[in-house]
Formats: C-alpha cells, sequence, structure tokens
C-alpha cells in the first residue's frame, strides 16, 4: 500500500507531493523489514504478562500512525513487515510459522485462512474496543464456524476514479472500461477478483451466487476489459503516479485510496457506479503459536480503539470500523468518508464472498489467461 524507505513508509502526503514526475524505476525502489524471529517461547495466552517485542505483518502508511504510540505506551518494540496483498502475506505466515503475531486480513481471505488452522479464535472480552464496532462486524464476516477471529478495522467500497478535468462530464459506469472512446486510457488493478466483479456488475450477475453456465460471458468481459485497458497498478504508488501525471483517465479505485489522492489533487474523484459495487472490510486477527499473544491482543484493543481509529480516518482516510469515530471527526471528514449515516450504508452494502477453491482457481486462470492475450 505504501512506499517504503529505509524499511519506514512515507505518509500519504509526503508521498503525494513527490509522486508527480517520478519515473517508474524510483517508484519501483523499496524494501521492507526483515522478518523478525520470536525472542523467545510463546507465552500463555491466558496469562496476563506482556512480552517485550510484537511482530507484525501488516500494510505500510496504512498502520504505521499506531506504531509509535502502542510503543510508548506498554513500553515495547513493535517490528513491522510490510506486504503487498494478502496472498502475499499469506504466504509468508505459512513459511514461517511461529514468527508473526499478526496481521490485518482482507475480505473474501478470512474464512479460507482460518479453515486452514492459521488463526487461533479471539476471546473478545479481552478487547475492550470490540464493543464499539459496528454491528454488521461484530461478529459479521469475523465469525467462522461459530467462532470470532478478528475485529474490523476500516471499512469501504472498491468502485472507480476518474480525472474531472480530462472528463468533466464525469463518468457513472462500470462500462466506460469497455468503450472504445477510453482505448488506451484506463488503468486496472492486478488482482482476479476486481476484475470479475465488475465484469459480474456490468453484465447484471449476482457476484454472490456465480453460475458456471454464465461464466464464458463473463470470461470474456474480462478479456474486453483489458484489451481496452493502457496499464495495470499493484499497488497504491502506482496508481497515484498513473492519476496525477495525467497518464491515465480511469482506473479502478477504493474510496480510501481516491480520498487520500483528492486531498492533495481535488480533480480526482471517487465514483459508485450505477449498476453497483462491492464492499471491502479488513481487520487484525491473532496468528496460530503466536510468539507474543497477549501483547497481540493488546495491539488488536489499540489499533481498532475509538482514538486510534480516528487516526485512521483523519490520516489515511479510511472509514474506520470504530462506531464512535463520526462523533469525533470533523463534519467535512465525515462527508468525505460517506460516515453521516454509515449503519446505513452498511446494512445495504455487500462484500465480496469466498466462493470457494474451485471457483478462485476459475477466476484466476481467467485473469491469467486475459492478461497472456493482452501481451500477445
Amino acid at each position: 500500500m505504501s512506499r517504503i524507505i529505509r524499511g519506514k513508509a512515507l505518509s500519504r502526503r509526503q508521498f503525494l507531493k513527490a509522486s508527480a514526475g517520478l519515473g517508474v524505476g524510483l517508484l519501483a525502489a523499496s524494501c521492507t523489514v526483515p522478518t523478525v524471529p520470536p525472542t523467545s517461547a510463546p507465552a500463555a495466552v491466558g496469562s496476563e504478562e506482556l512480552e517485550e517485542e510484537l511482530n507484525v505483518l501488516n500494510w505500510g502508511a496504512y498502520i504505521d500512525h499506531a506504531i509509535e504510540p502502542f510503543e510508548q505506551k506498554y513500553g515495547v518494540k513493535v517490528n513491522i513487515e510490510y506486504y503487498g496483498s494478502e496472498d502475499e502475506a499469506i504466504t509468508k505466515v505459512k513459511a514461517s510459522p511461529g514468527t508473526y503475531d499478526t496481521f490485518n486480513i482482507g475480505v473474501g481471505f478470512l474464512e479460507p485462512v482460518a479453515r486452514q488452522g492459521l488463526l487461533e479464535p479471539l476471546d473478545v472480552s479481552r478487547i475492550a474496543s470490540y464493543e464499539d464496532m459496528y454491528p454488521r462486524f461484530k461478529p459479521g464476516p469475523f465469525e467462522v464456524d461459530g467462532k470470532i477471529y478478528g475485529s474490523c478495522y476500516a471499512f469501504g467500497t472498491n468502485a472507480l476514479m476518474y480525472n474531472s478535468e480530462l472528463v468533466p462530464e464525469g463518468v457513472d459506469t462500470w462500462e466506460a472500461f469497455w468503450d472504445p472512446g477510453f482505448q488506451g486510457k484506463t488503468a486496472l488493478v492486478d488482482k482476479a477478483k476486481d476484475q470479475f466483479l465488475p465484469s459480474m456488475l456490468r453484465l447484471g450477475l449476482d457476484f454472490t451466487a456465480p453460475k458456471v453456465e454464465d461464466f464464458d460471458q463473463v470470461k470474456q468481459s474480462i478479456k474486453d476489459r483489458v484489451k481496452n485497458m493502457r496499464t495495470l497498478w499493484t499497488s497504491e504508488d502506482e496508481a497515484i503516479r498513473l492519476m496525477v501525471n495525467k497518464e491515465v483517465v480511469l482506473a479502478d479505485a477504493y474510496d480510501g485510496l481516491t480520498a487520500q489522492i483528492a486531498d492533495e489533487y481535488p480533480a480526482i474523484k471517487y465514483q459508485v457506479p450505477k449498476e453497483g459495487t462491492y464492499g471491502w472490510f479488513d481487520g487484525p486477527v491473532l496468528l496460530k503459536d503466536a510468539p507474543h499473544p497477549n501483547l497481540a491482543y493488546k495491539w488488536i484493543e489499540f489499533i481498532t480503539s475509538p482514538e486510534v481509529a480516528k487516526r485512521v480516518a483523519e490520516e489515511v482516510f479510511y472509514s474506520p470500523g470504530n462506531s464512535k469515530v463520526p462523533d469525533m471527526i470533523s463534519a467535512e471528514l465525515r462527508q468525505k468518508l460517506n460516515l453521516e449515516n454509515p449503519e446505513d450504508t452498511l446494512t445495504g452494502l455487500q462484500f465480496w464472498v469466498n466462493l470457494g477453491p474451485e471457483w478462485d482457481r476459475r477466476i484466476n486462470d481467467a485473469w491469467t489467461e486475459a492478461k497472456a492475450e493482452a501481451g500477445d
């Protein structure tokens, strides 16, 4: 999510101010903090003794604002390693069992990861901020087989962003990504499900209950979308560069990313298409065999607390899962984040659901094929 320099993430405002005119080579230059092995045998989760260190795996600037205050509050050290996608994070967790304590897991990933035995169920009585969560997330999608595996950090929608200087009439439809008038002017996120879902919505199909007999037309729709694009983006930094430098007019986006860009470049607008959209959420989990489980509980409580959740809204422009935040932020920011009536918004919002391994394979294969054909 963020550009990493010497193990630190630039703030979003710092990056935006430096983005215009930067070349691809410079943007690609990054590094991550090395994996930190556990410093001692895991403490008993039921004890009250706090460990001295915490090993966090997470997106970059998305969570960095919480690190120093947490260290100061508990007199501990947070070792953070960054990842670019949930798939990358899950691979890291599987490759290094007993190394990481926690990471933020997103929509569509929590259920299969829990079923694979990579997570510990949470005792929410140990997380004071849990009672502040919106009802949709308490436990809602964080429950698997009657057990709670996470607490909501942030939520929002996936849709599109466009440059209103270049398209003053606006863009209000998914169909624009297939429009010959936008040939070579769009940027697509390099994620299979985020190509499958817009195609389903464009075709008027239910993405929560897809039918095999419909998939050929969905697959062709994905291929046509790729043929019409200019490029793919794989990180927020790439998306920012493409939009700010006017290399593309239209791009796949989510609300928080667009709000970050628009804070410096108001011409960049976010739009939920008339065909509808899909929601996202994520939150911290406790990993199986976490070396510092007690401190991990404190971390989960801390980053979802009202005070820290308020900073999520103010610094990275995401809608926090803590229901107390709207009353703690400005009216302008509430409007920007669509938090005037968040419970109403959440009631009608459909989230991506895990469709199982067969559909995962089908969607991933279609995306791989579409990219291969576009490269020919």
